[in-house]
C-alpha cells in the first residue's frame, strides 16, 4: 500500500540521518565489547531477552567485520522471550527495510559506509498489545 511506502521511506531517512549524525560523531563513545551485540561474551543488560543463539553472534561477527560482505542483520521472536537470526545480507536500508513486517518486533543493526553501527528496534503497526 502507499502508505506503507511512504512510511518505509520516512524510516529510511530517519536511518540516512541518524547514519550521518553517527559518523560525525566522536570515535571511544560505544559500550565494551561492541555495543548492544557484545562480543566479549557478557550481557549489557538484563533485558530478559534470550540471545544465546549461536547464529546470532555469528551474524553479528560478519556485519561488524570490514572483510565481509555482509552490512546488517535483522532479529525476530522466536517464542515470547528468544531471538534468533530472520535475516543477514549485504546491502542498505532498503533491503533491510523489505524484510520488516508490520505484524512482527525486530531488532537489528546495520553498518555504515563510515564503519559506524546502528542498532535499530522495531514495533510493526499490527503487533499486539501483549508483544509490544
Amino acid at each position: 500500500p502507499p502508505q506503507r511506502l511512504q512510511r518505509f521511506k520516512s524510516v529510511r531517512s530517519e536511518l540516512e540521518g541518524m547514519s550521518s549524525a553517527t559518523d560525525k560523531a566522536s570515535a571511544g563513545s560505544s559500550a565494551p565489547g561492541g555495543g548492544l551485540f557484545r562480543t566479549d561474551g557478557g550481557a549489557k543488560a538484563s533485558s530478559g531477552l534470550d540471545t544465546s543463539d549461536a547464529s546470532i553472534a555469528e551474524a553479528w561477527s560478519k556485519v561488524r567485520s570490514d572483510a565481509a560482505p555482509e552490512t546488517w542483520l535483522l532479529l525476530e521472536y522466536e517464542g515470547k522471550s528468544k531471538l534468533k537470526v530472520k535475516a543477514c545480507r549485504s546491502g542498505g536500508t532498503a533491503e533491510l527495510l523489505s524484510e520488516i513486517s508490520e505484524d512482527q518486533v525486530f531488532f537489528g543493526a546495520i553498518r555504515t559506509k563510515a564503519g559506524k553501527f546502528l542498532c535499530i528496534m522495531c514495533t510493526g503497526e499490527d503487533v499486539g498489545g501483549m508483544a509490544k
